[in-house]
């Protein structure tokens, strides 16, 4: 086959021959697989998908992103290419401004953000994305949850005002403030240091975007990255089930989620936390 000389593919062959015995590709589309089954589009009419059936209202458009920008991680740590580090890190960002947005929903966790602003007057982004959001949906009419679920005149909004945007680290502070990552110990102190290591590869890095060869090396870390990107997205997923539905919509959400091949790939996929919070959930509530 005539391959142009700018196609990846006989890198990709390449990569793969090379680190195949040193790096559990086979690990990293376990993990992903299993993200995708929750991300899954199961209603092809309604484009409507697994977390959606179980009442999930803007999580599940943060969660099939990530899942794509995972898959695409994925493919370009073939490559060798830094691009990885940059999709890795906006997996993380996109889900988790899908995980505060559906709590923010819920006026229980709204009103925490509010409430600790007058008690301890912590103004973060977060509660200036509320004011906003809620200002806009008086302005244009429309429900908060189509401005929240589609945030872009938000963010402007924000950085018209304040000149400030979202920052990940406010959301991981109320993430972490309403126990989203239980039982995963240190959770914040995981994800941050995710975080600011992915943050370095890409800005900070000069001697590995100049060696190709060097930049291979990431992918001694990258299936413990990606595969822990992925169980502590999991493990937020089914905590916020557990945080945002009433009894009987966990106990039919819980009943669904067995009934799909997602408990299967959940197996395949050896994520230690995500398995104990799955079957957890099971024994509460079926």
């Amino acid at each position: 086959v005539d391959v142009p000389q700018i196609s990846p593919i006989l890198d990709c062959i390449e990569t793969y021959i090379i680190w195949k015995d040193r790096v559990n590709f086979k690990n990293v589309n376990n993990a992903i697989e299993a993200l995708a089954k929750l991300a899954a589009i199961e209603n092809v009419r309604e484009q409507e998908n697994v977390l959606q059936r179980i009442g999930l209202r803007i999580l599940p458009y943060y969660l099939l992103y990530s899942e794509e920008m995972l898959r695409g991680a994925a493919s370009l740590a073939l490559l060798g290419n830094f691009s990885s580090e940059i999709l890795l890190r906006g997996a993380i960002e996109t889900s988790l401004r899908g995980i505060l947005f559906e709590h923010l929903l819920r006026e229980y966790f709204k009103n925490d953000v509010e409430q600790t602003l007058q008690l301890r007057k912590r103004y973060d982004t977060v509660t200036l994305f509320i004011k906003i959001s809620e200002k806009l949906s008086k302005d244009l009419r429309a429900p908060l949850e189509e401005v929240t679920k589609y945030p872009n005149k938000v963010y402007e909004e924000m950085y018209r005002e304040m000149k400030v945007r979202l920052n990940i680290y406010d959301i991981l502070f109320w993430l972490v403030r309403w126990n989203v990552f239980r039982p995963i110990p240190d959770a914040k102190e995981k994800i941050t240091k995710l975080y600011k290591d992915l943050s370095e590869e890409i800005h900070g890095n000069i001697e590995k975007l100049t060696y190709s060869i060097i930049r291979k090396l990431f992918l001694n870390t990258f299936s413990t990255i990606i595969t822990n990107i992925v169980d502590l997205t999991i493990v937020a997923v089914l905590n916020t089930v557990d945080d945002v539905l009433d009894i009987k919509a966990k106990a039919k959400a819980v009943s669904y989620l067995k009934s799909t091949d997602f408990p299967k790939e959940l197996e395949k996929a050896k994520l230690s936390y995500s398995k104990k919070v799955f079957y957890n959930l099971l024994n509460l509530y079926t």
